[in-house]
């Protein structure tokens, strides 16, 4: 029995180490988790594969760069558009004041033809020439049309077409306006030369 009780003191003695034996082990698994937490190297996630040693790329400052290139690129032909459809509109709608003027011009030249009554002047045969700024009768007719125009660079002609100014022979007014451009710098032309004709046959 007492050899039996040595055994068993035996055993229980290697399967309980000493609590000095623990608490040395103890402090060399802490030190070696520390030491290859310090010898870790940061990693990076690129295409799905984990590359050591290299810091990862700042994404929204890449972003950044790519939109204020296509800021660049799509910004000035944008732009371009913008200030092409605004000098067309406007070039239309002072041909439209033109155009106004001019028949509003060639009604009143008919009525004042060889058969004209007293209190109307006959105009013609030969041309008549100025500017919607002069104080004359026709260009009187046309200044409250030329409102989107500068009167002064307005040019007014008036033609007999027939030579005379008899009843149901043609008379043609012309106005010419020098339109500058916004756009047009860029191909080489800036004035364009907006041009309304109207003609009508005298009454009387």
């Amino acid at each position: 029995m007492t050899v039996v009780r040595n055994n068993e003191l035996r055993k229980s003695s290697h399967q309980q180490p000493a609590p000095d034996a623990l608490s040395l082990w103890e402090r060399v698994g802490v030190r070696a988790a520390g030491a290859k937490s310090r010898l870790a190297v940061p990693k990076e996630r690129t295409c799905g594969l984990w590359r050591p040693g290299k810091p990862q790329l700042s994404r929204p400052r890449t972003r950044r760069a790519a939109a204020l290139v296509e800021t660049a690129l799509v910004l000035p032909v944008f732009l371009f558009i913008i200030f092409a459809a605004l000098d067309l509109s406007l070039a239309v709608f002072r041909y439209n004041s033109l155009s106004a003027g001019a028949r509003r011009l060639a009604r009143e030249a008919i009525v004042h033809g060889a058969l004209a009554p007293p209190q109307h002047t006959t105009w013609g045969p030969t041309t008549l020439t100025g500017t919607g700024a002069d104080s004359s009768q026709p260009a009187q007719a046309i200044q409250p049309y030329l409102f989107t125009c500068n009167p002064a660079a307005v040019q007014m002609q008036i033609n007999w077409l027939d030579g005379d100014t008899q009843p149901d022979h043609r008379v043609q007014v012309t106005l010419t306006y020098p339109q500058t451009s916004l756009v047009g710098g860029l191909f080489g032309y800036g004035t364009l030369n907006l041009q309304a004709v109207s003609t009508m046959r005298i009454l009387h």
